[in-house]
């Protein structure tokens, strides 16, 4: 039985090698099994930690009667392992949402996995069944997640409180390597770089497992599945339920087992047959996986000559069959193939599947030589006029393990190594961007104004939703946050650092006509947008300013606000004033900036501004409304300004896109309709040649609202002059985006929503699947949907000019923030591709947010920025993050490179 002893109260450097009275020793961790110690190292060496010196508050010795009996066997069940948090049954139930099936991530063997947040952290939780053989698994578990490692799974917590012991992982957001290989993501293929990066880091963690815990200690499970994948497609080893202690000595000796556990084709014969257990079970696991990341072909495959991949490989080997051509289907034919490195996996594949384990390399010899060829492996050619079957297994066997040079030599061949700066390599992973795509940053009036009562400015919506208690997570509010309107000059300093082509920022609504009409005028709000727009233009930088940005003024939503048709009245005259007063030197311009958010969010469900509860009603109300408004706007522009001003002007509309959460075709159905709820009832009316709303959102509201007794469709009608003259009143599609929701047409029950209700309307539950890891859930990184959400925008409506006007990341901080530099590398080479494969007629790309704001119902506790703000700051200084490096990097050179090296600097203003 393996037992975890920890003691932390005397820990101290120079008393790591003694023996206290009460027989522990105190290093950081102490593994014990069957009495037998197993000493750790207090070094930090090749990615490993030790735990940190947590609080003893919490004792797992004072558990349950019944879980106590369960776990105890035949030592007293670990004691002090105070290092991981002790979690209530109750708490992580709530943090799972009841243990919903929407949350669930997959069965098994051992229980089930649910994702869920707990204290704002994405995690996984595992429920394990309730039997003997999963007691032991909760203790080793516990036990090895001592040793903190790079490529090792932390796990967050424990419960034994509750009817089944629980245990609480870090939620991974790249799925696991089975997702990917197998293609059940919505991920791009992995290229070989990745797949090098991937291999090369479970070969590290195996190698620490081997040989840094002085007796080795043995996964018993190495599988796809079991190998998670974070945001930056780093690997990290989990599921440790079968591990065991290995055998003392000479690493190639080995122990025997009463019973063999894990999952057959990834273990040998000298296991399976004899019960013989030696770190080589993970070496040979280690060499399956790494076939089948060369190749895609499952491990066990009933129709295959040899039904485990294991013996198919060599069995085709031995035939002399041309290896290459073994390359994963998804990257043959394109720039991403590369046989060269098919065949360094496959003879790495060989060699540690060999039948005789002393045959075997150790992971430690593994590790050694993926880490010395590291550089050149990724980028191994093949030469010009050579055919590639020359390439042969044995030849890649030199590469990786250094034998059998001559080899070489004695076909005439010699493998080119190129640079990853060289043209040949480069070509494939470095994108320049097309000379006409504009690069900008933006902002929003109340998100970075504050000043909020400065000279006449009157109240908005948002000024009176943040004083209502409870409506902003973290209880803080717009009245300063970045101090904009005082401190604009250094924001400009911070563009012109970036280099951009232009900033996008809105127009405070209030600040410009106090009583909402355009009777009064601010001088002093006029002024400050008209100062805003001439420093840009005079550092070289292009205003774009969106005219209606969510902060409508309190008193006109004290007379109904959008949800009044005659707010279409009040918004042509404030357009007006800023067409007088800015449109001689802003060409472009925004009407509405995400119509669905301000209707939908405030008119229906309360969650945003103003807080209206009127469910399937008044976001309907306002949505027709706002359409209007916004095409007697375009209208005004077009026929009174645009003559002489010769500016642009269109819409904003969000375009996260929905897709069915499978391929049938219910479920792509349900992801059609929901799209056409989420962008077509605002893009359709505008662009679509036929105008209107999209006749599936039409009628399915006709039949929910009939069936609830409505005389009439809850949806407002436009007549047969309002569609002709909303129609084409927009110079681009202004596009917002971040991530994707999947949708399964059997997810939605009457009675999850209000009823009647926008979602109960769409009929249908959207989730991330899979991807729901990060701390700001709607930026889930899901790539490939910004690419099939540009194309739902050229296809469905005559490809117009896109303008992206938002794409970013949100986290809860941190100036090092390579997540969101992995974000905006992987939406920027969905967006080329859009444009150079896709055809999409794309302009502008906006990164959002030039700093962190306030970020609505998140207050200040999300963060956005390029640049982090110090609220704690009178001054609110504004420091560059590595992200901010990055973008003025890429500004600069115009190229997308992958292997982008992020740094930090000192830089402040």
């Amino acid at each position: 039985m393996l037992m975890c002893y920890i003691n932390f109260s005397e820990h101290s450097n120079n008393k790591k090698n003694s023996i206290r009275t009460d027989g522990s020793i105190p290093l950081p961790v102490m593994l014990i099994e069957n009495g037998e110690q197993l000493p750790t190292t207090s070094r930090v060496q090749n990615g490993y930690s030790p735990s940190p010196n947590y609080d003893t508050t919490s004792d797992i010795s004072k558990t349950s009667s019944t879980q106590g009996d369960k776990l105890n066997e035949d030592n007293e069940f670990l004691k002090n392992v105070s290092a991981i948090p002790k979690m209530s049954y109750e708490e992580l139930k709530e943090a799972t949402n009841n243990w919903s099936e929407s949350n669930l991530l997959g069965r098994g063997g051992f229980g089930q996995v649910f994702k869920g947040e707990w204290k704002h952290l994405p995690v996984a939780v595992k429920r394990l069944l309730d039997n003997n053989d999963h007691n032991k698994e909760l203790i080793r578990e516990m036990c090895l997640n001592q040793y903190r490692h790079d490529n090792i799974l932390p796990l967050y917590g424990y419960s034994l409180g509750g009817p089944e012991a629980c245990l609480v992982y870090q939620l991974m957001g790249g799925g696991s390597l089975e997702q990917r290989l197998r293609m059940k993501t919505h991920h791009p293929p992995l290229t070989w770089s990745q797949r090098y990066n991937i291999a090369h880091g479970i070969a590290r963690g195996l190698q620490f497992l081997h040989t840094m815990a002085g007796t080795p200690l043995i996964h018993g499970d190495i599988k796809p599945a079991n190998i998670l994948l974070d945001t930056c497609l780093m690997p990290k080893i989990g599921d440790f339920g079968l591990a065991r202690k290995g055998p003392y000595g000479d690493d190639r000796t080995h122990v025997k087992v009463s019973k063999v556990f894990g999952t057959k084709p990834y273990l040998p014969d000298e296991y399976l047959r004899d019960r013989s257990l030696s770190p080589a079970v993970d070496v040979f696991s280690y060499g399956v996986v790494v076939v089948e990341m060369a190749t895609a072909l499952p491990a066990n495959d009933k129709t295959r000559p040899e039904q485990f991949l294991s013996m198919y490989i060599h069995q085709l080997y031995n035939r002399g069959l041309d290896m290459s051509t073994l390359e994963d289907p998804v990257l043959l034919g394109t720039n991403q193939s590369n046989p060269g490195m098919c065949l360094a996996f496959i003879a790495i594949g060989l060699h540690c599947t060999k039948y005789a384990r002393h045959q075997r390399p150790t992971m430690l010899e593994v590790y050694k030589k993926l880490n010395d060829m590291k550089g050149p492996i990724i980028f191994i050619a093949l030469p010009r006029g050579l055919d590639k079957g020359a390439f042969s297994p044995e030849i890649c066997y030199a590469i990786v393990f250094g034998k059998a040079l001559s080899c070489i030599l004695a076909v005439a061949f010699a493998v080119t190594l190129v640079a990853a700066s060289t043209a040949d390599s480069s070509a494939a992973v470095m994108r320049k961007l097309p000379e006409n795509l504009k690069l900008g940053a933006a902002t929003a009036s109340f998100q970075v104004e504050g000043a909020w009562d400065a000279a006449d400015k009157s109240e908005s919506i948002w000024d009176t939703f943040c004083r209502i208690p409870g409506n902003i997570k973290d209880g803080t509010d717009g009245n300063d946050t970045c101090k904009s309107y005082e401190f604009y000059q250094r924001d400009i300093e911070m563009l012109k650092f970036l280099g951009v082509d232009f900033y996008r920022f809105s127009v405070s609504w209030p600040r410009v006509l106090p009583n909402g009409f355009a009777n009064k005028i601010s001088e002093d709000g006029i002024g400050y947008y008209s100062r805003l727009v001439d420093e840009l233009l005079a550092n070289g930088i292009e205003p774009v300013v969106t005219i209606y940005h969510w902060d409508l003024p309190q008193n006109l939503q004290d007379l109904g606000g959008w949800a009044n048709p005659l707010i279409a009245d009040w918004f042509e005259d404030y357009a007006r004033v800023l067409f007088d007063a800015l449109g001689d030197r802003v060409k472009t311009w925004v009407t509405l900036n995400e119509p669905k958010q301000f209707a939908v969010f405030g008119y229906g469900m309360a969650f945003c501004a103003p807080n209206i509860v009127s469910a399937g009603i008044g976001d309907y109300m306002a949505i027709k409304n706002l359409m209007v408004a916004h095409a007697r706007v375009w209208h005004l522009y077009d026929k009174e300004y645009r003559p002489k001003q010769k500016g642009t002007i269109g819409i904003v509309i969000a375009t996260d896109y929905r897709e069915g959460a499978s391929d049938s075709p219910e479920d792509i159905e349900a992801g059609k309709i929901a799209y056409d709820f989420e962008v077509g009832l605002y893009g359709h009316p505008i662009f679509s040649t036929t105008g209107g709303f999209p006749e599936s959102v039409v009628k399915r509201i006709a039949e929910r609202s009939a069936q609830q007794g409505f005389p009439r469709s809850r949806l407002p009608d436009f007549t047969p002059e309002e569609i002709e003259y909303i129609k084409g009143t927009s110079d681009f599609f202004g596009f917002n985006h971040y991530s994707t929701l999947f949708y399964a047409a059997d997810s939605y029950e009457p009675g999850i929503f209000d009823i009647p209700s926008y979602n109960d309307d769409l009929g249908a539950v959207g989730t991330y699947g899979s991807y729901a890891t990060t701390s700001v859930p709607h930026t889930t990184k899901i790539p490939g949907g910004i690419r099939k959400a540009l194309n739902w925008v050229k296809d469905s409506y005559n490809n117009p000019e896109i303008m992206i006007f938002e794409n970013g990341f949100g986290n809860l901080g941190g100036n090092n923030d390579i997540d969101r530099i992995d974000y905006y590398l992987a939406y920027l080479d969905a967006v080329l591709d859009a444009i150079e494969v896709d055809g999409c007629n794309i302009t502008r790309y906006t990164a959002w947010s030039l700093m962190d704001n306030f970020e609505w119902n998140s207050g200040l506790s999300v963060k956005f920025g390029l640049f982090e703000v110090d609220y704690n700051d009178d001054k609110r200084t504004r420091t560059a993050r590595a992200s901010a490096l990055w973008f003025k990097d890429l500004i600069a050179t115009r190229t997308l490179d992958p292997d982008y090296e992020p740094r930090l600097e000192e830089i402040k203003f």
